[in-house]
């Protein structure tokens, strides 16, 4: 099967399906908040930042049962919240909150082209996933807390 392209469906199978009938669009949010902040400490190159994201739930097609008898995909099960309403109140994705936190050191103020910085993702290790079993991408899971580390050279 040809991947869709532009948001075309050029595989002629694909596009029979799509014309028996509708799909769960599943890129609906109703809320979406993302916010940063960043604090310079005076003139010595450091620096302190934070970021937050909260995402309220994705639409999702799965259903929970299912994915607990799937091997693949029964860690997500626990992840979905199921609605009644139905095609108008679909199953969502469990909300959450991720707390990223940075710092690091700008040397460009002392004529040195370097930059070193350390991030802490997902810092209260959140679990959870954006998305599953969707139409246009899979299954994305939130990574656990991970520490990252850079330096950059400028030349």
């Amino acid at each position: 099967m040809a991947p869709p392209v532009g948001g075309l469906f050029l595989d002629q199978g694909t596009l029979a399906d799509l014309a028996g009938g509708s799909f769960l669009i599943d890129h609906d949010q109703p809320l979406q908040l993302q916010s940063g902040w960043t604090y310079d400490l005076g003139k010595s190159g450091f620096w302190v930042g934070t970021n937050v994201r909260y995402d309220s739930g994705l639409v999702t097609g799965a259903d929970p049962a299912s994915l607990a008898a799937d091997p693949d995909n029964a860690f997500a099960a626990r992840f979905i919240r199921v609605h009644s309403g139905g095609s108008l109140d679909p199953n969502r994705i469990a909300p959450r909150t991720i707390w990223d936190f940075s710092t690091g050191v700008d040397l460009d103020r002392f004529h040195t082209p370097l930059t070193i910085q350390v991030d802490l993702l997902n810092a209260f290790d959140q679990p959870g996933v954006y998305n599953i079993l969707s139409v246009f991408g899979g299954t994305h899971v939130i990574p656990p807390r991970t520490l990252a580390a850079r330096i950059r050279y400028r030349f």
